[in-house]
């Protein structure tokens, strides 16, 4: 069963951060053609991809508990994983705004949420990988 369950965490990080790359990516000023409340559609994919990673990585985690437990590379995934959450959540939040469709631009407040969760998504995959190599 634990290939399985990684293979499904897996899925989830790619739904979750791919996802989460295309839409502040466009908030960051690529791909300009494509209208910003488009990235709407992308936000159940990514939610469906955290969902399926909150169950899968509770699995691995009790599957590696005795040792993911004591590993603090696990614990700043968390808080990563947290903070790269909490940063994209105004960024959805713009972008359900009717200020998004509007074509009015896009607030810089917002670009330096979108450039902060990119990073920090980023930093979640890494550590995340980094768990199984400083276990």
């Amino acid at each position: 069963a634990y290939p399985f369950v990684l293979f499904v965490h897996t899925v989830g990080i790619a739904l979750t951060g791919g996802s989460a790359a295309i839409i502040l990516m466009r908030v960051l000023g690529f791909a300009r053609t494509l209208p910003l409340p488009a990235m709407r559609k992308l936000f159940p994919s990514l939610w469906a991809g955290f969902i399926l990673n909150a169950i899968s990585g509770t699995l691995l985690f009790n599957a590696a508990a005795t040792t993911t437990g004591y590993n603090p590379t696990y614990y700043l995934k968390l808080v990563l994983l947290l903070f790269a959450t909490l940063t994209l959540l105004p960024v959805r939040s713009f972008i359900y705004d009717d200020r998004a469709s509007s074509g009015s631009g896009i607030p810089f407040r917002v670009r330096g949420f979108a450039a902060l969760s990119l990073f920090l998504w980023a930093g979640v995959v890494a550590t995340g990988r980094l768990i199984a190599y400083l276990a």
